[in-house]
């Protein structure tokens, strides 16, 4: 529980910091991105976090990572945001 105010600070930095991104390539979509960030970035550490404690040998860092982007770009392409 130590670690956990220092584990929500980067949490929120880095939804500040995604958001500040998505409303600069997406302005009409600016009200919103907050939602939208916030879910893409529970859902990576969600992801990343049982990669690491479940350690699935089938499946390496790379793939994780590659199926990360496909998650993320699809999700912006359902919300009509083009982030390539």
């Amino acid at each position: 529980a130590r670690g956990r105010p220092r584990h929500l600070a980067l949490e929120q930095r880095v939804r500040e910091i995604a958001t500040a991104y998505l409303a600069a390539i997406a302005p009409a979509r600016r009200t919103a991105m907050p939602r939208h960030t916030w879910v893409l970035v529970i859902a990576i550490e969600h992801v990343a976090v049982r990669w690491v404690l479940d350690q699935p040998a089938s499946i390496s860092r790379d793939d994780v990572v590659g199926e990360l982007v496909r998650l993320t770009r699809a999700y912006l392409a359902e919300l009509g945001i083009s982030a390539t």
